[in-house]
């Protein structure tokens, strides 16, 4: 249910052709909305939280800035639970850049978005602080750092409805 609240920031729905009268134009608007949805529902119901990244045509009421000037959002919804603490306690949703230099890899550990990025003005929240050892045969923690459950990279699906 979240996941589709936060998707609500986006929609791919800006036009669908051109010449056709408004009634056609509106009943085709309407139907590729509803697969849309659809779509929507099934890969956040499937996949959210956790490393799915969903990126569709942005609604105009959306930040140049968050769009990269490309005229698409993403989102992703993560499973962490400070990261969801984070973003419940916020009750917005909030815009956030990967945790690493483009082109870079994906970092594991607080330990690696520091040395990536321990020269920029970031603020990094590492979990693992104040974390018992006997986390660590959970797979949560590794030489006293947190660990991130699932792979390195995050899956990006692009939702485009023409």
């Amino acid at each position: 249910e979240d996941a589709l609240d936060l998707w609500a920031a986006s929609s791919s729905m800006d036009s669908v052709g051109s010449g056709e009268d408004e009634t056609q134009r509106s009943m085709q608007q309407k139907q590729l909305q509803q697969i849309e949805n659809q779509a929507l529902s099934t890969l956040t119901q499937s996949f959210f939280p956790g490393p799915l990244t969903l990126v569709a045509r942005a609604h105009p009421s959306i930040p140049q800035i968050l769009m990269a000037n490309t005229g698409y959002v993403a989102c992703r919804s993560p499973s962490h639970p400070v990261a969801r603490a984070l973003i419940d306690a916020a009750k917005v949703p909030i815009a956030a850049p990967s945790a690493n230099k483009f082109g870079h890899v994906s970092p594991t550990m607080a330990k690696h978005v520091m040395d990536d990025l321990g020269e920029e003005d970031v603020w990094v929240v590492d979990p693992s602080l104040g974390m018992e050892d006997d986390n660590a045969n959970n797979g949560m923690v590794q030489d006293g750092n947190a660990v991130c459950q699932v792979g390195v990279e995050s899956t990006v699906a692009k939702l485009e409805m023409n």
